[in-house]
């Protein structure tokens, strides 16, 4: 390594194939990636409200008391909260791109946006 100092590594990348999808005008971009962004933000409010659901359940079960309502609705909710969220960002993914596939995107492109969301 100290032989190359100053020189760039030889890289060879192999030959990808060329994304097939088409180039979107940038305001139809800039309208997709809001409406993106929207959805994110009810698939977070809804990991949220699943999260409370639960709360409200383990509150009403267990002991009316203090305790419960602060320490033991964190314990439901946090679990409740992480694992609602995580499955919801694995069915969005495997619905908006399915299989990740090698190839070249072109930026603004169709493909583009469908790993920009999921990114």
């Amino acid at each position: 390594i100290a032989e190359r100092s100053g020189r760039s590594f030889p890289v060879e990348l192999p030959d990808l194939p060329a994304d097939p999808s088409q180039t979107l005008p940038k305001t139809a971009v800039v309208l997709i990636q809001g409406v993106s962004v929207c959805f994110l933000l009810f698939i977070l409010w809804a990991a949220f409200a699943s999260s409370i659901v639960v709360c409200h359940l383990f509150v009403s079960i267990a002991d009316d008391t203090i305790y419960y309502w602060t320490f033991g609705t964190l314990i439901a909710a946090l679990p409740t909260f992480i694992l609602s969220f995580s499955l919801m960002v694995v069915v969005a993914k495997w619905l908006v791109i399915g299989q990740y596939k090698e190839r070249i995107i072109q930026v603004y492109s169709t493909s583009y946006i469908r790993w920009w969301f999921m990114d």
